[in-house]
């Protein structure tokens, strides 16, 4: 098996909601496979990138769009009752962004940049920090730290900060994007860019990060990063029997049937297989 050398914000979350999610996935590689929400989150970003790199025009959305989407997921994804609007709410979303306009005062650093940075030892090898910063902009001596979200409707930004992790992702690629630069703190800026499908809207929500939460999320990474980095030894009965912080979790996890205890011995079976092949 792969000897864990990094992790990333999606994984943190993952371990934080359900460590015996993580568990399967990441180490028995159950998977729960995709789905339209994913493959249009997933084919917008990529737009995105296209249109910042390539200077693309609204003429050009809809192709491009449809490109992504037959790369990313299948015809059965453009069938269903969601997917048949992926790309008239898309092409919508699009051209309601106007990226050149909507940011025609700034300079465009990178989209799509990749993070690897070294965040903590753990079983006496470095794991790193991986991430993918959508997009960095900068004016003046300012930067500005922009991630995309996709979403059904618009957000509702006091619901999202009952989830104190939620706004972490900026926090990390705030820190790391400063450290690795040698950019002043104060000088990076950090904003979640919501795109709504119903109704058809680009919410933009500047998050200020205090140093204390800044510091309480790289001390709770480096803590979940130590853990995982030990796996899978004594890893299974702990993660089995540690409940989920949000019970919605397990509402919709396509993996919870994996949690009845007639599926253990399985489970057990398979993680045996994987440590005699390491």
């Amino acid at each position: 098996m792969e000897i864990k050398k990094h992790i990333s914000f999606s994984e943190y979350r993952l371990y934080a909601s359900c460590p015996f999610k993580h568990y399967l996935e990441k180490y028995l590689g159950y998977n729960q496979g995709t789905n339209e929400f994913l493959v249009f989150g997933t084919s917008i970003h990529a737009v995105i990138e296209d249109i910042v790199n390539k200077k693309y025009g609204f003429i050009l959305y809809e192709s491009l769009l449809k490109k992504h989407l037959e790369a990313n997921g299948s015809a059965a994804f453009t069938s269903s009752y969601f997917g048949k609007k992926m790309i008239p709410e898309g092409v919508a979303i699009l051209k309601e962004l106007n990226f050149f306009k909507r940011y025609e005062e700034y300079e465009i650093i990178g989209s799509e940049i990749e993070m690897y940075e070294p965040l903590c030892i753990s079983e006496n090898r470095e794991m790193n920090f991986k991430g993918i910063i959508d997009l960095v902009l900068k004016k003046g001596d300012e930067y500005l730290i922009i991630d995309f979200k996709t979403a059904m409707q618009p957000w509702n930004i006091d619901k999202k900060k009952e989830d104190k992790t939620f706004f972490g992702q900026l926090a990390l690629y705030k820190h790391f994007y400063a450290t690795k630069h040698g950019i002043p703190l104060d000088k990076i800026k950090t904003r979640f860019v919501a795109l709504a499908r119903t109704p058809i809207d680009v919410q933009q929500y500047e998050i200020n990060i205090s140093d204390e939460f800044m510091d309480f999320m790289l001390t709770d990474l480096k803590r979940v990063a130590k853990e995982i980095g030990s796996i899978p030894q004594p890893y299974l009965p702990k993660a089995k029997h540690m409940i989920p912080v949000n019970k919605l979790t397990c509402t919709y996890c396509q993996l919870k049937e994996i949690c009845d205890d007639n599926k253990i011995q399985e489970i057990q079976l398979k993680q045996e297989i994987i440590k005699l092949e390491k």
